[in-house]
């Protein structure tokens, strides 16, 4: 369900082209699932917009997403976690990096891709705050943080 607020309501999206951001991580997306059905992805952005529409191209292109953000109740915000780390279905969970910043583990996820333009990939805490969201102090599975940066984009 699309929030009325969301930006596919304020935008034509029979007319919106996505970006090679979103397309590489579509592609990636695939090529995991291609290898292991098992994988679970957290996609984080500091922009809420930029995980609606990937929220929305995904959903086209058959991978299952769930979402957090900032504007959602903690009885919403638990729910859509739950969804996540139980629903064997649920491939993606896409975070916004202010709701995904305090009070979130999700060791369920073994991938973590990071959307950022240039200038927050040189924010000392925004790179890392992905990579602890899925840390394992006992090391018993591996996990990959890759952050898709495009200058100038979003």
């Amino acid at each position: 369900m699309v929030k009325k607020s969301s930006i596919i309501n304020r935008i034509k999206m029979e007319n919106w082209t996505s970006s090679s951001k979103i397309e590489a991580l579509v592609h990636d997306l695939h090529e995991l699932r291609s290898k292991n059905m098992s994988h679970k992805s957290i996609i984080f952005s500091q922009f809420t917009t930029m995980l609606q529409l990937v929220e929305w191209r995904l959903r086209r292109a058959g991978i299952t997403t769930v979402m957090l953000d900032g504007s959602m109740t903690p009885a919403q915000r638990q729910a859509s976690i739950n969804h996540f780390m139980t629903d064997v279905n649920v491939e993606c969970f896409l975070v916004s990096l202010k709701a995904g910043g305090v009070a979130l583990n999700l060791t369920e996820a073994s991938k973590v891709r990071r959307l950022a333009p240039v200038a927050a990939s040189h924010s000392l805490t925004v790179p890392s705050l992905p990579a602890e969201r899925i840390s394992r102090p006992s090391g018993e599975k591996a996990a990959e943080c890759t952050a898709l940066v495009c200058p100038l984009c979003v």
